[in-house]
C-alpha cells in the first residue's frame, strides 16, 4: 500500500474497529512509512493516556474562594488591590424573574383568545344579525370589510356544498330503491 492511512483510520485501528485484515495492512504500511508509524504510535499514547485519566474527579474544597478572590482583585489574605484593577461587583442584582405553572399559562392564553374574539365580535357589528352584512361593512373599517366578505363567501360555499350533498343523498336513494 504506497499511500497514507488517514489520522480516522488509525484511530478506528486503536479503538479495534478495523478487521484483522485491515489491521495486518495497516501494521505492513506502518513498517514501511515512517510518518504513519510515528502518527500511529502518537495516536496511541494519546488514546491510552486519556483511558488511563480517573473516571470522576473533584475539584479542592476552598477552590472557588482564590478564584473569586483572584475576580475581585483580592490575593487570599491581602489587602484589596489598587485601583487600577477592576472590581467586579461582590453582590449581583437580583433580578425579578416571572415563572408560571401550567394552568396559569393556560388560564392567560383562554383570556387572551377571549379578549381577541371579543374584539372580532364587536368590531364585526356586536352580533345584531338584523344588520345586513353589507351595511356592516360600509360602515367598519378595512379589515372588518374583508372579513365580512370572506364571511359572504363562506356561507356561499357552504349552501353549494349542502346542496351537492342534498343531491347526493337523493341519487344513492333513488339507486337504492
Amino acid at each position: 500500500m504506497s499511500e497514507h492511512y488517514s489520522v480516522e483510520r488509525m484511530h478506528d485501528a486503536v479503538d479495534g474497529l478495523l478487521s484483522a485484515a485491515e489491521m495486518q495492512e495497516l501494521d505492513a504500511h506502518g513498517a514501511e512509512c515512517d510518518a504513519c508509524r510515528h502518527d500511529y504510535a502518537r495516536i496511541s499514547e494519546t488514546v491510552e493516556a486519556i483511558r488511563s485519566l480517573p473516571k470522576a474527579a473533584s475539584t479542592p474544597e476552598r477552590l472557588w474562594h482564590g478564584i473569586a478572590a483572584r475576580i475581585d482583585g483580592v490575593e487570599s489574605g491581602a489587602e484589596p488591590a489598587a485601583a487600577d484593577v477592576l472590581r467586579f461587583p461582590t453582590r449581583v442584582e437580583a433580578r425579578r424573574r416571572f415563572s408560571f405553572t401550567a394552568p396559569q399559562l393556560a388560564a392567560a392564553a383562554l383570556i387572551v383568545s377571549l379578549f381577541s374574539a371579543g374584539l372580532v365580535w364587536t368590531a364585526m357589528g356586536g352580533g345584531n344579525e338584523a344588520t345586513p352584512r353589507a351595511a356592516i361593512g360600509a360602515e367598519l373599517g378595512p379589515s372588518a370589510r374583508v372579513m365580512a366578505a370572506a364571511s359572504a363567501r363562506y356561507d356561499a360555499v357552504v349552501s353549494d356544498l349542502e346542496l351537492i350533498l342534498e343531491r347526493k343523498k337523493i341519487m344513492i336513494n333513488c339507486c337504492i330503491h
